[in-house]
């Protein structure tokens, strides 16, 4: 237990450890327990209204996955920014990859191996690397692609991921 703490002390300038568990850790318990919670309700098929030219027809919403889901998580809460974005592309039925910071490589570390441990490799994987690993990952060809970032870097990825593959994003742009 001390080495996970010790991983994230490492990577966030020696961050204190309540800081951590408050808003990085129970932020990301909680999202899973509330997930496992809803997802019967979520994957339930809902009545729509039919217009009256259609009748005696019937309408339902019937959510489907997108796919493969890749995750480009920042360097200032990685876990909760990972956990958050991998709970709900999971719940959603997707696959997904996850591209943690360059400037975490010890938390990076630790959560590819918990990835590896609890997760078989076609359901999620983790990359690690530099600034140039990030730009081949955003070039990828996703079915949803999420970045968590600065908008400078924000620009970069949509441009490398939409103009080529059309894919959809959503970003979260913090600075």
């Amino acid at each position: 237990m001390a080495m996970r703490w010790m991983a994230v002390r490492v990577d966030s300038g020696h961050r204190s450890v309540h800081e951590t568990r408050l808003l990085e850790l129970f932020p990301s318990l909680e999202g899973i327990k509330h997930a496992r919670r809803r997802l019967k309700s979520w994957m339930r098929p809902e009545r729509r209204r039919v217009s009256l030219w259609f009748r005696p027809g019937r309408a339902r919403v019937i959510r489907q996955p997108l796919g493969v889901v890749g995750i480009i998580v920042p360097w200032n809460y990685p876990i909760y920014l990972a956990v958050g974005p991998l709970t709900c592309a999971l719940a959603a039925g997707n696959r997904a990859l996850v591209k943690m910071s360059e400037y975490t490589p010890a938390t990076g570390e630790l959560f590819a191996r918990l990835v590896e441990r609890h997760f078989s490799p076609d359901e999620v994987g983790v990359v690690l690397g530099d600034a140039r690993v990030a730009e081949t990952f955003s070039r990828l060809p996703f079915d949803h692609l999420l970045f968590t970032g600065s908008t400078h870097v924000g620009y970069s990825v949509m441009r490398a991921a939409c103009c080529r593959w059309h894919c959809s994003m959503s970003m979260t742009a913090c600075g």
